[in-house]
């Protein structure tokens, strides 16, 4: 037996999502807007208690940024990820995601309460993929005008890893830079 979430009532009823070992499914766009998380269980029908309940320990299949940015005085507007695979296919049999070639952008979401010491929070729900040394993978909104972050090192995002991106801004002649940054890593809450 099988579970995941969030529910798709198109399971197995549209002609795209008919084969249970390749399910689309996609993170671009508005993450606010939309379920963006796929959680994942198995049960084993032979290991089933004698009152026919089913077990389930979900895990994430996805992966998770966090981004706190000090600021300062600058105001963030808004904060946009880029230059990642945005779809994959979810074996349901396994739990297997198989990434595609679908490079879109995701509209991070804000926290309605920063993470202590920082300015403003975000954060996104990413493909496990590799990401390299140098690509562009933020793209920050601030009143002085928009600044980007560009990987410092290779970056292996994993199946229901969380990684904190914690970025300092300062504003130098008009022009908002990211000064510093830490990327942490750590693994989702079961």
């Amino acid at each position: 037996i099988y579970a995941y979430y969030p529910y798709d009532p198109q399971m197995s009823a549209k002609e795209d999502k008919l084969n249970l070992q390749q399910y689309p499914f996609d993170v671009s766009g508005d993450q606010s807007v939309l379920a963006k998380d796929f959680l994942w269980a198995k049960s084993v029908l032979n290991d089933l208690p004698s009152g026919n309940r089913a077990n389930f320990v979900f895990r994430h299949l996805l992966s998770k940024i966090v981004i706190n940015i000090s600021s300062g005085s600058t105001v963030i507007q808004d904060v946009s990820v880029h230059n990642t695979i945005t779809s994959c296919t979810i074996n349901i049999r396994n739990g297997d995601v198989t990434v595609s070639d679908k490079n879109d952008i995701i509209q991070a979401v804000p926290h309605d309460l920063p993470e202590e010491g920082y300015d403003v929070t975000f954060e996104a729900i990413l493909i496990p993929q590799q990401l390299v040394s140098g690509t562009t993978v933020l793209l920050i909104n601030t009143d002085a005008g928009y600044t980007f972050f560009n990987l410092p090192s290779d970056l292996n995002l994993l199946s229901g890893s969380i990684y904190t991106f914690n970025l300092t801004l300062v504003q130098n002649l008009n022009r908002v830079k990211v000064e510093k940054a830490v990327v942490l890593n750590s693994m989702f809450m079961e």
